[in-house]
């Protein structure tokens, strides 16, 4: 098969991203595979990066729509981008450089450069179905990544709180409009990594009628295992005999991560009577941008930005638990990372947390936004022996290997994408 990507950004320090995943999958299977970015520093004859062709650098655009829709509109917790092609790819200048006519398309992350409307004609030029892989909760809505309590996505938007606007016919609706025009022109399919999107992309007013195929995010199970814990703390300079609590996310202080969440809960846990553990025996490893002043109860260690997976495949072995507060989420990656990887992981009720963690066995799921339930998962956790803890972290391991391991995915995305080509 031939299979043309197409995602805004390929960045070296971002390879764990699904559209390099499945790109390499493909590859190795001896398909025909490229990718088609806006932008990237990535130099390899399977990806083409259009801004090295364009006059223009996509900066500009960036900062239009940063003084629009974040720093005029004073909205800085939320994402909201509409379906301007500010950075004027055309799909001619797609077909330009693909050296071959795709079987099919795949769409991840395609806001500031590719909208419906140039994947549609993408579609129609190539005449091939197109294979929608959302990575959050943009092709569904109106404009917004997250959609937060708002429910205006269900039917046609309007009146959106992210841009503040009382007006019906506003920008997320008129975004709405154009999407459901070329969506509704383009042959379909969607690929779904959790069942948290799964129910959103079905009550979609866009989306509702497309059909759906479940499949978990792929994370490579030979950078990602469970052995070799002492060595791991070794690398971080973590004594054997400590509890360690690991949390990262690009943004830590993003609302949506739910770091005042996770505070509350360490405070909780430092109030907890405790018998097989310490307070003193705590330690909190922390992956991701610097945080704001916090009040963290525990010894803690900042990582800082890990821009390669072996790093970060390190700080899940380094750890007894992965914590993961976020209260929105299309996943997170980290969670499938953490199961691979045999490390419990206690996350609230979102995302695809409800698939990979189950209570008791795989971790521990809270309910949303409940510190304490959260305390009690990281508790339950801390507190089993040794014994208690591999018997979970072989779980892990088993499960991460059975559902979404490269081996698994490879053989399964073939699949899907045979099945999608030779429809009628």
């Amino acid at each position: 098969m031939k299979v043309l990507h197409l995602s805004t950004y390929s960045l070296s320090k971002n390879q764990s991203f699904p559209h390099f995943k499945f790109h390499r999958d493909l590859l190795e299977g001896g398909h025909d595979s490229l990718i088609v970015s806006a932008k990237g520093d990535i130099i390899d004859e399977k990806i083409i990066i259009l801004e090295y062709s364009k006059s223009l650098p996509f900066i500009f655009s960036k900062i239009i729509r940063k003084l629009f829709f974040q720093i005029l509109n004073r909205n800085f917790s939320n994402y909201f981008y509409p379906e301007w092609n500010l950075d004027d790819i055309k799909s001619a200048d797609i077909i330009n450089q693909v050296p071959f006519i795709p079987d099919i398309i795949m769409t991840y992350w395609t806001k500031f450069a590719f909208n419906q409307k140039t994947i549609f004609e993408l579609s129609e030029y190539y005449n091939v179905p197109v294979l929608v892989v959302p990575v959050d909760m943009a092709p569904l809505t109106g404009g917004c990544h997250f959609s937060g309590s708002c429910d205006k996505y269900k039917k046609s938007c309007g009146s959106c709180p992210i841009l503040n606007s009382s007006r019906n016919n506003d920008l997320s609706r008129r975004t709405w409009l154009f999407k459901k025009k070329f969506i509704d022109k383009t042959d379909l399919t969607m690929l779904v990594c959790s069942s948290t999107l799964s129910r959103q992309a079905s009550s979609s007013g866009l989306t509702k009628d497309i059909e759906q195929i479940p499949m978990l995010l792929t994370v490579d199970e030979t950078i990602f295992y469970s052995k070799g814990k002492a060595e791991a703390r070794r690398l971080f300079k973590i004594p054997n005999n400590k509890k360690v609590i690991f949390f990262g996310a690009a943004n830590l202080n993003h609302p949506r991560k739910g770091i005042s969440y996770l505070i509350e809960s360490l405070n909780i846990l430092s109030s907890y009577s405790k018998e097989s553990y310490s307070n003193e025996d705590i330690i909190l490893l922390i992956a991701g941008n610097k945080l704001e002043a916090q009040d963290i109860p525990f010894d803690h260690i900042s990582l800082g930005y890990l821009e390669h997976e072996y790093e970060l495949a390190s700080a899940f072995r380094a750890c007894d638990v992965f914590a993961c507060p976020s209260i929105e989420d299309s996943g997170p990656l980290m969670i499938n990372q953490s199961i691979m990887s045999g490390r419990p992981v206690v996350a609230f009720n979102m995302g695809v947390a409800p698939d990979l963690v189950l209570n008791g066995e795989t971790g521990y799921v809270a309910d949303i936004k409940d510190s304490r339930d959260f305390s009690m998962g990281l508790h339950k956790i801390l507190s089993m022996s040794e014994s208690e803890w591999e018997v979970s972290s072989n779980k892990c391991r088993e499960l991460g290997l059975s559902r979404f391991s490269s081996g698994v995915n490879r053989t399964r995305l073939r699949d899907i994408l045979s099945d999608l080509v030779t429809r009628e």
